[in-house]
């Protein structure tokens, strides 16, 4: 994550009242950050630095825009609306302690830190956990083709089990 310091903040100078910073994540910033789960995107992200302390900080990620990922479904690139709000808090400590992720320690001797990751987290969070397209005809056809529910049309078209499947599954059709 060195290589992209879109999202570094300077602890330095601490703020003594909110102080808001805006950024553009694009398809350069998903690129970099080389996580698998978001393919590209365009969103704006607010970030707000609140002061709580003198020492303790809240990190508002406010998030608003559009989003690439997979369909689970056929696994073709979708695009999803974002718009989510999320939180951190950063304490000003003897030693950087990351490893938690609603509470950060920066060390106050070097209170510089690249909050790229902790943004791409937060926003791949926010969305839904399964993603699909609304509509199947949306699809990639070819995948959607292998996903019928037919029986092989080999040999097992006698079988039993075979036509007690498929009658569980007309029966949950006209169910629905």
């Amino acid at each position: 994550m060195d290589k992209y310091n879109h999202l570094t903040l300077d602890f330095t100078h601490p703020p003594k009242q909110p102080e808001s910073y805006s950024f553009h994540l694009d398809d350069d910033f998903f690129d970099q950050v080389e996580a698998s789960e978001l393919l590209g995107g365009d969103v704006d992200l607010q970030l707000t630095v609140s002061p709580l302390t003198a020492n303790r900080f809240k990190l508002t990620f406010g998030y608003s825009g559009v989003v690439s990922v997979e369909c689970d479904r056929c696994l073709a690139p979708m695009e999803l609306d974002v718009e989510s709000e999320d939180y951190v808090e950063v304490i000003l400590g003897s030693a950087l302690d990351d490893e938690n992720d609603e509470e950060i320690t920066l060390d106050a001797q070097n209170p510089v830190y690249d909050f790229s990751w902790i943004a791409y987290e937060l926003l791949a969070l926010s969305l839904p956990s399964i993603r699909e397209h609304e509509d199947i005809s949306e699809c990639d056809p070819e995948v959607v083709s292998h996903l019928t529910m037919d029986p092989p049309a080999e040999n097992n078209a006698h079988d039993p089990i075979w036509a007690e499947l498929k009658e569980k599954i007309n029966k949950n059709k006209n169910n629905n």
